[in-house]
C-alpha cells in the first residue's frame, strides 16, 4: 500500500480534489493544494507543488487509499508520482468559485478575441470592436472548458437571430475528400465546424468544399481524421493553405540560394577579368586586344611609307 506523506498547506485554503475516472464504476482520486491545478497544466509548478499528500485515493474525503494492485491493474503501473501526473493532466479538477469566474472570463476573452479576427461587419467589411463583442458575450452562458470555435460559431449565431450583431465569415475556401460510407457523419461534423458549400460523390470517395474561418481548419481536419482514422485527403487548395507557412519559409529559403549563386558568379567574374565590377575586367581585355592590333598596323604603315620614300630618292 502506498504510503501517505504528508505536506504543509496554507492555512484557511481548504485542499481540493482531482478526480480520474478509469470506468463507469471506478475512479481514482488525489488531494492537491488550492489553485495549484491550472499552473501545472500550463507547465508552471512542479508536482511537490501541487500535491497536497502524495497518495492515491479511491475516496480521498473519507481517505481510503488505493492498493497497490488497483494501482497497477487500472494504470499498469504503482508508482504514484507518475500516476498523480496522469490524474493532474487528466482528470476533473474540484475548483473554487473564483477559479471558475476567472476561466470563464478567460474564456469569453477568447471567444471574443476568434470572432474579431474572423467575423467582419457585414455592412462595411471592417472588424467589429472588442467591446461589442464583449457586451454581447455577458448576456451568454459560457463554460470555461467549452470548445472556442463552436462555442464562437453558437453565440454569433444566436446574436444574429437577435439582431445584436450583423456580420459576415472571413471565409477560404478548400476541399477534402474522406471514405462515402462517412458521408453522413462527416457531413454532421462539418456543418457544425464549418461551412459545407458542397458535397459530392465521386466513386468510393465523397468530395467535401469547405468554406472555413482561420482559427477552423486544424480542428476540422483532426476531428476528419479521427473519425475516419486518417483516411482523409486534402484537396490541393487545402493542402497547400494548410502548409502555407512552410512553404513560405522554402520560398525564402530558395530566394536566398538564388542570391548567393548571383554573387558567386559575380565573384567569378570578377577572378577572370582580372578586377572592375562585373563584366569591366572582360571589357579591358577587350580594348587592350583591340589597341594591340591597331599598333601592329600602324607599324606596318610606316615601314611602307620608309620603303617607299627610298625608293623615290634613288
Amino acid at each position: 500500500m502506498p504510503k501517505q506523506q504528508k505536506k504543509k498547506h496554507s492555512a484557511g485554503a481548504s485542499p481540493k480534489i482531482v478526480r480520474f475516472k478509469v470506468s463507469k464504476n471506478k475512479s481514482f482520486e488525489i488531494m492537491v493544494n488550492p489553485g495549484t491545478v491550472a499552473t501545472f497544466r500550463q507547465d508552471r509548478s512542479s508536482l511537490s507543488d501541487v500535491l497536497l499528500v502524495e497518495t492515491v485515493f479511491k475516496n480521498a474525503r473519507k481517505a481510503v487509499p488505493a492498493t497497490s494492485d488497483e494501482l497497477f491493474e487500472a494504470f499498469g503501473c504503482t508508482d504514484v508520482r507518475k500516476i498523480a501526473e496522469r490524474i493532474l493532466s487528466k482528470g476533473d479538477a474540484q475548483t473554487s468559485s473564483s477559479e471558475r469566474k476567472k476561466g470563464v472570463e478567460a474564456k469569453k476573452r477568447n471567444i471574443a478575441d476568434f470572432i474579431n479576427r474572423n467575423y467582419a461587419d457585414a455592412r462595411t467589411g471592417l472588424p467589429i470592436p472588442l467591446n461589442r463583442i464583449l457586451s454581447v458575450l455577458e448576456k451568454q452562458r459560457v463554460t470555461a472548458d467549452c470548445d472556442l470555435v463552436l462555442e464562437a460559431r453558437r453565440i454569433v449565431d444566436e446574436a444574429k437571430k437577435k439582431g445584436e450583431l450583423s456580420v459576415k465569415r472571413k471565409e477560404t475556401v478548400m476541399t477534402l475528400s474522406l471514405p462515402a460510407k462517412f458521408k453522413r457523419e462527416a457531413s454532421v461534423l462539418f456543418e457544425r465546424r464549418c461551412s459545407v458549400l458542397s458535397r459530392t460523390v465521386n466513386g468510393s470517395q465523397v468530395v467535401f468544399e469547405l468554406g472555413y474561418l482561420a482559427g477552423e481548419l486544424d480542428s476540422i481536419i483532426a476531428s476528419a481524421e479521427k473519425l475516419t482514422r486518417g483516411a482523409v485527403s486534402l484537396g490541393s487548395d487545402g493542402a497547400a493553405k494548410r502548409n502555407s507557412n512552410e512553404e513560405k519559409q522554402d520560398k525564402s529559403r530558395n530566394k536566398a540560394a538564388k542570391q548567393t549563386k548571383r554573387r558567386s558568379a559575380v565573384n567569378r567574374t570578377k577572378g577572370r577579368g582580372g578586377g572592375g565590377k562585373g563584366g569591366d575586367g572582360v571589357a579591358d581585355i577587350g580594348a587592350k586586344t583591340s589597341s594591340a592590333k591597331k599598333d601592329k598596323k600602324k607599324k606596318r604603315g610606316g615601314s611602307n611609307r620608309r620603303v617607299g620614300g627610298g625608293k623615290k630618292s634613288y
